[in-house]
């Protein structure tokens, strides 16, 4: 049993509903995971009139985290604290009352979310995202897992110092070039139910839904492989522009059998993903597409 007080003078105010007569507090339950744990945990704060404002409940690999903002009577804080206590004991729970002497404050929406994929992402990736974040004045409100499998991928509220449209465009070059050097995914949009409302999600191909590049494949047939990687570094540089380093490359398969387009294309191999990726968003009611400078036979 744990029972904490604290002020703070920092806080936003959502207690304008707490009913006169009741104290804020923070009541939280962790454990090992067991049936009933919620049932008893509510039945104990129904037996004291306890006033709910906020509930969250969350789930990690069979570890329960119970957390509950209310309005109690004050006077009964410690009976209550020795009530839950007692009664979840059974359950393996540990239990925390925290009273705030003046406790106002709201759970702020998050601004932004950031998006981390990765084969693998360790706690280095996660640490110096989170100190970039931090540079620009951002604060990492949850993280949750979204995938483990064939990559790992990592969602993160954030909200940044800046709010109003275009506040994050410095965060968001700043994450483009950690993304580059640490190597792995890292994408940030805004929050809020416009990141909820997109339905047509469109891919490149060469390099993104599949993991090699059709007209290297194809130069190879043709033993222009030298030749092609020539060009495309000269485009790297900034020397050639899109265009006239597509019809650069497209020129030096001059003479190679149209038949040989078939054999790539079966050669292709999917990255890993893609398959559960497309299906589920399909399954999700989001129309797919791709979008593609290059061969639309193999597409």
């Amino acid at each position: 049993m744990t029972l904490v007080t604290e002020t703070t003078d920092t806080m936003h105010d959502i207690t304008v509903n707490l009913t006169p007569g009741l104290s804020p507090a923070v009541i939280t339950v962790a454990g090992a995971d067991r049936p009933g744990v919620s049932g008893a945990f509510f039945r104990v704060l129904s037996a004291y009139r306890v006033q709910l404002l906020d509930v969250e409940q969350s789930l990690f690999r069979g570890r329960l985290n119970l957390a509950a903002l209310v309005g109690i009577n004050a006077d009964r804080a410690d009976t209550l604290t020795e009530g839950l206590t007692e009664t979840l004991k059974a359950y393996g729970q540990k239990v925390t009352v925290q009273l705030k002497g003046d406790l106002h404050f709201a759970r702020p929406l998050s601004t932004h979310a950031v998006v981390v994929l990765g084969a693998p992402v360790t706690a280095s990736h996660i640490s110096r995202i989170g100190q970039t974040l931090a540079d620009y004045g951002a604060n990492i409100d949850t993280i949750r897992g979204i995938a483990d499998y064939p990559v790992t991928g990592l969602e993160l509220k954030v909200t940044v110092a800046d709010p109003k449209p275009g506040g994050g465009v410095a965060l968001r070059k700043a994450l483009a070039e950690l993304t580059r050097e640490i190597g792995v995914d890292i994408a940030i949009e805004r929050a809020g139910l416009v990141r909820r409302s997109k339905r047509l999600i469109c891919f490149d191909c060469d390099s993104t839904l599949i993991t090699g590049e059709v007209i290297e494949m194809l130069a190879s047939y043709a033993g222009k492989e030298a030749e092609v990687a020539a060009v495309t570094e000269r485009a790297m540089r900034g020397e050639l522009d899109f265009e006239q380093s597509l019809r650069e490359r497209v020129a030096t398969l001059k003479g190679l059998d149209v038949s040989v387009i078939d054999q790539v294309a079966n050669a292709i191999q999917l990255t890993p993903g893609a398959r559960t990726t497309i299906r589920t968003l399909k399954r999700m009611g989001y129309k797919t597409a791709v979008v593609s400078g290059g061969f639309i036979q193999v597409l």
